[in-house]
């Protein structure tokens, strides 16, 4: 999403729901902000629970979201923003469901203040 439009990604194939919501409001705001984001995030996720007995299945997940490398840049001149005490590795706790045979995420919080 080099652009930083949602329209230019595939977030829609992951996403749905309140947390398809999230990401397009936060995507939104920063392409109106002329803010894209230079580089890749990592993370690590655990499978926190799965419930296999429901239609769509469900799952939650503990994400430790790792940003040192994925920095927000000023759009129009490429230069860095520096966000104030921004944590470079915090939690991200979601929620997943089947949609047909594949995994989306449904739901997310995000803790900043939860370092990992």
């Amino acid at each position: 999403m080099r652009t930083g439009l949602l329209s230019d990604s595939n977030v829609s194939e992951y996403a749905i729901g309140a947390a398809y919501g999230s990401i397009s409001s936060e995507v939104g705001r920063d392409h109106l902000q002329g803010i894209v984001f230079k580089g890749a995030p990592t993370s690590t996720i655990t499978v926190t629970a799965v419930d296999l007995d429901q239609t769509p299945h469900k799952a939650a997940v503990t994400e430790c979201l790792d940003v040192t490398n994925w920095q927000p840049v000023d759009q129009k001149t490429g230069k860095p923003i520096t966000i104030p005490n921004q944590a470079k590795r915090y939690t991200v706790t979601g929620g997943l469901e089947t949609k047909g045979s594949s995994w989306v995420v449904d739901s997310y919080t995000v803790n900043r203040t939860q370092p990992c």
